[in-house]
């Protein structure tokens, strides 16, 4: 849209006809008009206006003088006829007469081109200023057509200028009657469907004021959209990041509320797996199972809290069929029960792959569950088929079923966080939560379908670089930690609120050959220290009174000796106040759920530490519960 003046190039050719015209028309008019005819002369006025208003200042001031010139001219030699000049007096006046008026005119004719070039400047500059408007702006007549787009507009509607003008805006509207009444959008601002001539749809807010005369007239219609797409995208994802930040709080609690339990499992099945003489082959075998799948959800806990409060982890090198092997084992019988047959095919010599073993055993849990739910629900059973194989530098793994696949459809989706199939039985956070892990570990994790029916999921993970020639293995845990206790008994004080950690703990101490005293809480506790001197104190953060950073203030005041005995038991390593009093105290502590030897390791490097003095010997009989 342009609002410039046009120039036409004939009027300097129009303007000098005229100016040369009159002085030879005038004499052949004199004797049918009489001296009126001198008035004639004030015809000059218009070509004289014309070239001021069409070319300004210059045609102005070349068309005044020319003119009055034309007029002089034509009275000395035309004025009373042919031949015959009109007497000085009235050639004088017309010149000055025609001259002035001359002059008037066009000053005025100079003064509507500025008033009219400013009008024209404003013009482009509003409709530049439209032009660069993030919003679509549209100029819509009376009955909606466009008259008007600005680049914003034709952009949304993928349309050219030229198309776009005259065609009824609300044809790209969905869900909308064409001929529906202006009058109630006037002002009103809604959401509405729209699709562009490409073919898109996309949601846009939708903006219309009525343009109206001086007699309040409705004469045409301002119309802004915006495309909300990306708006509507961001607070979706703003929905799913305070979604996860809130599920992330939960799961936080969970994991860490799962500690003390997880450490009563395992203690107990480890204390179980070591009775040798009490216990039957297949109950120990029994505890042995117990202790590790409480050593192996304690992981997956740790491993949430790790994920939950962003903090990094070391990738580690392990066996990928191992894993696999685990998975399918733990899953036989629901296998069994929902008629799923399983083909195993794993590379044997696939070498190790580098990640977090504990995150890829969700993985590969997600994926088999996901397949069984699938072909159960869809066919009552099927045939799940896993392979592994090396692919340059990454190990493969794929799962594949013969349920009824992924909907095309939906594919896109299916690795967005709450996006789920399964209705109330799926969060929608496994698949997300899984391609993510894969990734962290510089894997990936995709999605498609078979062409035979069914789903197939292909989990990628980098094997881990082989050994340098000569290259010593790195030497295990356990010999790295600290000594193991002493056979030489050990006076203990063992401080937690839960029940079956205490009995677990003095179960397993005493077997050791130590005495054990234990205490439910703060105030037990410094009631014991009161009373006699300890070895070794383990005591829990949290306790129904106060935590353990209070206990070791008390004991530094009552027994300073004993300050360097004291071993902290948490299931929240990453706590502010226990970062903070740890940060502090270096000392060894323990991290709930941990094992039995991991008690041993912790006692050992207390009576190990030069700095520490003896402690008093315990008063007879003081073993027991305190209080």
């Amino acid at each position: 849209m342009t609002l410039e003046r046009k120039k036409p190039g004939s009027w300097s050719l129009a303007l000098a006809v005229m100016l040369v015209l009159l002085p030879v028309v005038h004499p052949s008019l004199r004797p049918h008009l009489g001296p009126p005819s001198h008035l004639l002369w004030f015809a000059h006025v218009f070509p004289v206006a014309m070239a001021a208003y069409l070319y300004g200042l210059r045609g102005f001031a070349a068309a005044v003088p020319l003119g009055v010139i034309a007029v002089i001219a034509g009275e000395k030699s035309f004025g009373a006829g042919y031949g015959v000049p009109a007497d000085a007096p009235t050639v004088w006046a017309l010149g000055i007469a025609v001259g002035v008026t001359e002059f008037l005119v066009g000053a005025f004719a100079l003064w509507v081109r500025r008033v009219e070039a400013e009008r024209a400047r404003l013009e482009r500059l509003a409709v530049a200023g439209l032009d660069a408007s993030q919003d679509a702006v549209l100029l819509l007549d009376r009955e909606g057509r466009v008259q008007y787009a600005n680049s914003a507009a034709r952009g949304m509607l993928a349309v050219a200028a030229q198309d776009l003008r005259g065609r009824r805006f609300w044809g790209f509207l969905l869900n909308e009657e064409d001929d529906r009444a202006f009058e109630p959008l006037d002002g009103d601002r809604r959401t509405v469907l729209m699709q562009s001539m490409a073919g898109r749809v996309f949601p846009a807010e939708l903006r219309t004021s009525a343009v109206r005369d001086a007699a309040e007239n409705t004469v045409a219609w301002l119309v802004s959209a915006r495309d909300r797409s990306e708006e509507l995208r961001n607070e979706e994802g703003r929905r799913r990041e305070q979604a996860l930040r809130e599920l992330g709080a939960l799961v936080a609690g969970i994991a860490h509320e799962l500690n003390n339990p997880l450490t009563s499992v395992v203690t107990y099945g480890e204390i179980l797996a070591q009775e040798k003489d009490q216990l039957p082959a297949e109950a120990r075998e029994a505890a042995q199972i117990l202790a590790h799948e409480g050593r192996r959800a304690a992981r997956i806990a740790r491993q949430l809290l790790d994920r939950v409060r962003q903090r990094e982890t070391r990738l580690e090198e392990f066996d990928l069929n191992r894993v696999v092997d685990e998975a399918v084992r733990a899953r036989r019988a629901r296998f069994a029960a929902h008629g799923i047959t399983v083909i195993s095919e794993l590379d044997r010599h696939l070498p190790p792959v580098l990640g977090r073993p504990g995150e890829v055993e969700q993985i590969v849990a997600n994926l088999l569950a996901n397949a069984e739910d699938a072909m159960y629900a869809a066919n009552g059973g099927g045939v799940l088929t896993i392979r592994t194989r090396l692919e340059q530098d990454a190990a493969i793994l794929v799962v594949e079923d013969d349920g009824p696949g992924i909907p095309v459809e939906l594919l896109p989706r299916i690795f967005e966080p709450f996006f789920t199939t399964k209705g109330d039985r799926g969060t929608g956070l496994g698949l997300a939560i899984a391609r993510r892990i894969a990734r962290e570990a510089g894997g990936d994790l995709g999605a498609e379908n078979r062409k035979d029916g069914g789903a197939r999921f292909t989990l990628r993970l980098p094997v881990a670089a082989p050994k340098a020639s000569g290259e010593a293995p790195p030497a295990p845990a356990e010999a790295l930690a600290a000594p193991l206790v002493p056979k030489g008994p050990l006076h203990i004080l063992v401080v937690d609120d839960e029940p079956h950690i205490r009995s677990a703990l003095k179960r397993f101490l005493e077997k050791e050959g130590h005495q054990v005293v234990l205490a439910p809480d703060l105030s037990k506790a410094e009631k014991a220290i009161e009373e006699a001197g300890f070895d070794a104190i383990l005591c829990d953060v949290h306790l129904p009174d106060g935590t353990g950073m209070e206990l070791y203030t008390i004991l530094r005041s009552l027994r300073p000796q004993l300050g360097c005995r004291f071993v902290l038991m948490t299931g929240d390593m990453l706590g502010a106040d226990v970062a903070a009093f740890l940060a502090e105290h270096p000392g060894p502590h323990l991290a709930k759920p941990f094992e039995l030897n991991d008690v041993s390791r912790a006692l050992g490097a207390l009576v190990s530490e030069p700095e520490c003095l003896p402690v008093e010997e315990p008063a007879a009989g003081s073993g027991g519960v305190a209080g």
